[in-house]
Formats: C-alpha cells, sequence, structure tokens
C-alpha cells in the first residue's frame, strides 16, 4: 500500500434558517496520513482524541470495510485542527476520514467514490447539513435520502469566533422543541428558499441576508447566557451585516462588511471576551474541494 493522505474540511452548517439541510465548507482542515504499519498505532497534532481502536476514525473504518475484513496493521496520524464539540462538524470530518480510508483500502486511491462517502457518512450524521459540504466542498443544500445541490462560492472571508465552550449536539438537540408552530415553520422555509437562491446567485453568504431563524438558534444560544448575550451583540456592530450560530454551537459565524473583515473580527472577539468567552477569532473562506485523497 502506498502511503497517502486524506483532507476534510470543516464545516458550518444551519446557517440561520436553513435548519439540518443548508452546510458550507470551510477553510479550516482535519487531516490524517496513512502508511504501512506493523501494527495499528495512532498519532496526533491538535484537538485531544483518542489515539487507540475507540477513535472515531478508526472505528467507522473498521465498519466499512468489507464482511470478514480484518483492521489492517496502519500508522494513521491526525492533524486535528478543528475542535471538537464547537459545531464546526468535527464528528462528520472523523467518519468521513474513516469512510475514505476503508474506500481506498477496498478500491485503490483512483477508484474512490465520493457519493458512496457521502451517502454513508449522511447515514452515519443522520442528516446531510454537515457531511455533504465535508465531502464536496462549497454552499450544499441536502434532503435526506433526496440527495443534494452545491454552489461554489467565492473567495470572501467570514468571521468565526470558536469559544472554548463545548456544546454537545446531543444537548442542542434536547434544548429544540418537540412541535413548532405553523407560522414558526412557514417563516423558515419561506427564509431558507430565499436564502439558497440568493446564495446560489451572489455567490457569497451575503445573498443571504439577514440569517433569520425561528425554530432551533434562540433555544441553543439560551444553553449558555453568555453566548447569547455576546451574539446580540455581535449583531448590532457597525462592521457585521449578519451572524449566525454554526451548527449547534458553540461557534458564531459572522459576515463582516466588504472591506472591513479584519475590524470585524477584533470587534467580535472583543465582545466575547467583554462577555467572560475565551475564543479564538478566524477569517475563513468557503471550501469548493470538499474531500481530498492524495499520495505522500
Amino acid at each position: 500500500m502506498e502511503p497517502f493522505r486524506v483532507r476534510v474540511p470543516a464545516t458550518t452548517s444551519n446557517l440561520g434558517p436553513g435548519f439540518d439541510c443548508f452546510g458550507l465548507a470551510l477553510s479550516l482542515h482535519f487531516e490524517v496520513e496513512v502508511r504501512p504499519s506493523a501494527t495499528l498505532t495512532l498519532t496526533s497534532t491538535g484537538a485531544d482524541v483518542p489515539l487507540d481502536a475507540t477513535n472515531l476514525v478508526v472505528t467507522t473504518l473498521r465498519d466499512h470495510l468489507p464482511p470478514g475484513t480484518p483492521l489492517p496493521p496502519l500508522a494513521l496520524h491526525l492533524h486535528n485542527r478543528i475542535p471538537l464539540a464547537r459545531g464546526l462538524g468535527s464528528s462528520a470530518c472523523a467518519r468521513i476520514a474513516g469512510l475514505a480510508i476503508a474506500e481506498v483500502l477496498t478500491h485503490g486511491l483512483s477508484r474512490v467514490d465520493r457519493e458512496r462517502v457521502c451517502d454513508a457518512a449522511c447515514a452515519l450524521e443522520g442528516h446531510p447539513d454537515n457531511a455533504t459540504p465535508a465531502v464536496h466542498g462549497g454552499f450544499c443544500v441536502g434532503a435526506t435520502g433526496r440527495g443534494h445541490e452545491r454552489v461554489e462560492l467565492d473567495g470572501r472571508r467570514y468571521v468565526v469566533l470558536i469559544p472554548q465552550l463545548e456544546i454537545r449536539t446531543a444537548d442542542a438537540r434536547e434544548a429544540l422543541p418537540k412541535q413548532v408552530r405553523l407560522g414558526e415553520a412557514v417563516f423558515n422555509l419561506q427564509r431558507a428558499s430565499l436564502s439558497a437562491l440568493r446564495i446560489a446567485r451572489a455567490g457569497h453568504l451575503g445573498g443571504a441576508l439577514p440569517f433569520e431563524d425561528q425554530l432551533h438558534q434562540r433555544y441553543r444560544l439560551a444553553l449558555d447566557a453568555r453566548l447569547q448575550r455576546a451574539f446580540a451583540r455581535m449583531e448590532q456592530l457597525t462592521e457585521v451585516e449578519g451572524a449566525f450560530l454554526s451548527g449547534s454551537g458553540s461557534t458564531l459565524m459572522a459576515l463582516a462588511k466588504a472591506g472591513e473583515e479584519e475590524a470585524a473580527r477584533q470587534s467580535c472577539l472583543r465582545v466575547l471576551q467583554e462577555e467572560g468567552l475565551t475564543a479564538d477569532a478566524h477569517l475563513l473562506s468557503a471550501d469548493n474541494q470538499g474531500l481530498i485523497i492524495e499520495r505522500l
């Protein structure tokens, strides 16, 4: 087996009204270097993850090899640039990496089927919002069992604020109401439909403004009062055109006015710090490539 590398982008999902169907790949990546070895070994840099057979990359790889195929001895080195439990698709990235490695071992590097990887990742994740853009790149609208549509975005940079605050997806799901009013559902359907068309035409998230939602965002922001206050203040900044909660949180995304990206990044970071949240603040663009598998 030739050594190879798998690279998967982080994703932001929902983007306001597109609950469980909108997703965008970002220029922040999770990488796995794969080499033959006498025994299974894992090493990593970045986010703290298990370095044994319980690692999500390994369990996904093992479960998606052909029936009866033992897990081969491999040396895996993980570059974990995507923080865990922050609403940036870290679990989808790990699963997609495992699926991609299984594809290479089963079919060969030149015969990896991205649609097969995407379908399996969506099934494991339970919805397509993170998995689809992580595989295909760009802005994606997905519907479970009904495929997806994809749009490449331009190089506009977005403010990405990653607090040192973990919000488990299960907790964020539990915070949502079990029933919604008809008017709220219609509100989101109208805005999601408009946003998808406007993003496709504009080639960037600015076409989606404003990022209005009545189904999930306010319930998840309420899980932490500091995050809730910071978000409300961010939306009022003169350098910011709009903001939304990334996935289930705690990461916040902001759309800066053209030419004011760095000023918006600094202002948003200052708001979080004043609310008592330590955070990393990045300027990231869309990743239009998605999953990449290449020889080392």
